[in-house]
């Protein structure tokens, strides 16, 4: 590894600071584990662990990307306007589903079975 006090050449210190170290401590059979990964993939630890994270952070970018459209159109919530009669649909956390949950808390809405229990005494 390079120093950075004993950099001799601009370029050197430009893919330094452009790259710098990721170090971190494993037990010694996940090091070991890793290592056999990337031999079977024939690459470097370094290079099997940039190309994982790409993957991972690919996957989840597409994976999110297909749980929203899926959630919105199953499972999405909404009311209808009083002038058009089209529906509102309700982004969650956003003002309207904050309205609508101090709307219903305010007016005692809660779970079938929660209702139904018999009041404990205190």
């Amino acid at each position: 590894m390079v120093s950075m006090n004993k950099i001799a050449y601009s370029n050197q210190k430009s893919y330094c600071e452009e790259n710098p170290v990721v170090s971190f401590r494993l037990p010694q059979g996940e090091k070991k584990a890793l290592e056999i990964l990337a031999a079977r993939e024939g690459m470097t630890l370094g290079e099997y662990l940039r190309d994982f994270l790409n993957g991972v952070f690919i996957n989840l970018d597409q994976v999110l990307r297909k749980y929203e459209k899926v959630f919105e159109k199953k499972y999405r919530v909404w009311y209808f306007c009083n002038v058009c009669g089209e529906p509102i649909y309700i982004k969650p956390g956003g003002e309207a589903h904050k309205a609508i949950m101090q709307y219903m808390s305010k007016r005692g809405w809660g779970h079938r079975a929660c209702h139904t229990k018999p009041k404990e005494q205190e």
